[in-house]
This record gives structure tokens, sequence and C-alpha cells, in this order.
């Protein structure tokens, strides 16, 4: 299992240095997946990486750096920039030339000080932070990455925000994945409303769509890390995860299913009523089997809440290929440390483990 942290924000409140946060992931038998930033408002409102003062702009590029040796230190070599402020509100209000190559240049100078760390821009269109983001969209991200030109500088896709921006997150996942530049990926849905993030489970608002991203996380063979960014403001947080695990593994498993059933043919003669009829099929089985392995739990001995999540990989399936998940493959889903006590779920093909102050779990498949 693995837990994202947010970077400053989890070290100066949780630990008092990284060599603490490292005894702890070992502690758990966990590893870090990635250092995420998220630059502080008191310094960094008016921007971060093109903040209008040059010595602010260079303070957020030490922070940046600060994160990447944080990575270093934790045994992961992922950063995640995700900048609430590098944006603008008005017209005629930032030089939109000039602040691209700011970040640009900020982004290169981060890439060649720390060359074994991926750092991987998580772009979203708006907010209520910056009504525009300098990187507003997968395509502007793709060219930006692309200016940027380095090796370890690449994406972090987040399902929200691809729907934020109007975008359908199967082919956004399919560009940037034949680029070779999906570094991370961040699962949840929602409504599409106007500029709104919501943040929703996993599959639960367009389930098509869900299918089609493991579908093509498949095909393009990503091999990070599933993280879920999912606001449990209304449910119990530990059963959103597992929620989002199970709900994960069983589209997975559909998508397997989708490729079997010749959904490649199906496309060729771009059918969408053959598209839909066979992935209602693959869902249908792949549901089937998460079925079964509830009642397998249910008929067991062990009521333990992370043995229910698991159960369909418990179940007696026939098809390993279809059922297993993918190889060096984890989903996890970080949550604020200071939120419910939760600090992480996450899955691999070993064995699932959840963190927190008082719940932690592991089993094995």
């Amino acid at each position: 299992g693995c837990v994202d942290f947010n970077y400053p924000q989890h070290f100066h409140k949780h630990f008092v240095s990284n060599a603490e946060a490292k005894k702890s992931l070992d502690k758990q038998n966990l590893v870090a997946g990635a250092v995420c930033l998220r630059y502080p408002s008191s310094l960094f409102v008016r921007g971060a990486m093109m903040h209008p003062d040059p010595a602010l702009r260079q303070k957020a590029i030490d922070l940046t750096m600060e994160a990447a040796q944080t990575a270093r230190e934790l045994d992961c070599n992922e950063v995640v920039i995700w900048s609430a402020y590098d944006g603008y509100d008005y017209p005629f209000q930032i030089n939109y030339d000039e602040n691209w190559q700011h970040l640009i240049d900020a982004f290169q100078q981060c890439c060649d000080a720390y060359p074994d760390i991926k750092f991987s821009l998580e772009f979203k269109p708006t907010d209520e932070n910056t009504r525009f983001f300098c990187v507003p969209s997968t395509g502007a991200a793709l060219l930006f990455v692309n200016e940027v030109n380095r090796s370890n500088m690449g994406l972090t896709l987040d399902v929200g925000h691809m729907l934020m921006a109007g975008e359908n997150p199967g082919q956004s996942i399919a560009m940037v994945g034949a680029s070779k530049k999906l570094f991370g990926i961040q699962l949840n849905d929602g409504y599409t409303r106007l500029a709104a993030e919501d943040g929703m489970m996993f599959g639960s608002v367009h389930p098509y769509m869900a299918l089609e991203i493991m579908y093509y996380l498949q095909k393009v063979d990503y091999q990070g890390h599933l993280y879920f960014d999912t606001f449990p403001q209304r449910t119990d947080p530990v059963k959103e995860a597992e929620f989002n695990i199970q709900r994960v593994k069983t589209f997975w498993k559909a998508a397997k299913k989708l490729k079997a059933l010749g959904i490649d043919a199906v496309m060729d003669k771009q059918d969408a009523i053959g598209a839909l009829n066979l992935s209602d099929e693959a869902l249908m089985w792949a549901r089937q089997q998460q079925q079964q392995g509830t009642q397998y739990v249910s008929n067991s001995s062990n009521d333990d809440a992370a043995t229910f999540v698991e159960s369909s990989a418990k179940s007696s399936i026939s098809d390993d290929d279809l059922t297993k998940t993918p190889t060096d493959n984890e989903l996890a889903t970080a949550a604020d440390l200071d939120m419910n006590n939760i600090a992480s779920t996450a899955f691999s093909e070993k064995h699932i483990s959840s963190l927190g102050a008082t719940f932690h779990s592991e089993i094995d498949e």
C-alpha cells in the first residue's frame, strides 16, 4: 500500500522530519507514492511559479525542490504539482506569454536539479482561487510538457478536472499515454456543473466513462498508482475509500472482459450501440463476480470490513487473466491526515491496507 503526502502541510503539522515520516511508513509496512505540492496561500495567493515578485517566484521553486528532496528521502520518485494560484481572473491581468515562460523556466530548473525525481503537473481549468489557470486543459498541458522538454516532466490527470474542462477522460488518457507522459491519475467523478469540482465516488455519475478510463489505462500500460481524489463530506471516509477500491477493481476486471469480448473490432466499425451493449455485458459480468465474492465473505467467519472490500479477489473465478489486477499497479486514496484521522487506503496485487490513527488491516489474496 502507499500514501501520498501533501507538502509542506503534512510535514509541518504531523512529522518533524522526513526521517520520522519514513519511519511511520515502515512501521505500517507502507510506502510513499508521491509528494504533492500545496503552495501556502499566505505567500502565493498572487501566484507561485508565476508570482509577479521574482523573489517569491524563486521561493516557490525552492519549495518545489524541497518537496523533491522529501520524495527522495521517502524513497518515492514523484512530486505532483497543483498550484491553486498560477492563473488569473480578468482580461489584461497578466502577460500570457511572459508567465507561460516563467512556468517553463521554473520546471526546467526543478527537473535539472533533481533528474531522479518525476515532476508531474496536475492541470485544472478553474476553481474559486483562480478563474483561469495558465495550464487549463490536457492539450495545453501536453504542449507545456513538450516545451519544458525534460524526460522527468510529465502529467497527473484528475478525472474531475478533465470533466470540468469539457473533456472525455478516456481520450485524454489515450493522448497523454501515447506520449509516455502519464505519470499519475486521480480518480473521482462529478456532475460537470459549471466550474464545479464535485469529487464524487469513482464511477458513480459516469459509469461508461469510468469503464473507458480503466480500458485506456490498461491500453497505455499505465505503471503508476491510482489515487482517489473524492470528497467524503457527507459519507464515512473509510467506507467511501472502500467503495472506491471495490468499484475500481470491478471496472478494471470489466475492462479486461471488454477486451476479450471484442471491443476493438466494434470500435473499428465505430459502432456506438454495439459498444454500449458490450460495455453493459462486461459490467454485468464483473458485478456478478463481485456478488460472488460478497457471498463468499458473508459465509466466512471473518467480519473485518477490509475483508469485505477485498471480497471479489477472494471469489472463485476460472479466468485468471480477466480477474487479476495489474502487476506493479496500486490503487491508493489519501485524504488529509487531519480529516477523521484517515491517512490512506490502498490496494496492491498482493494485499489491501488502510492506514489511520486507529484503522489498519491487511489481507493476502
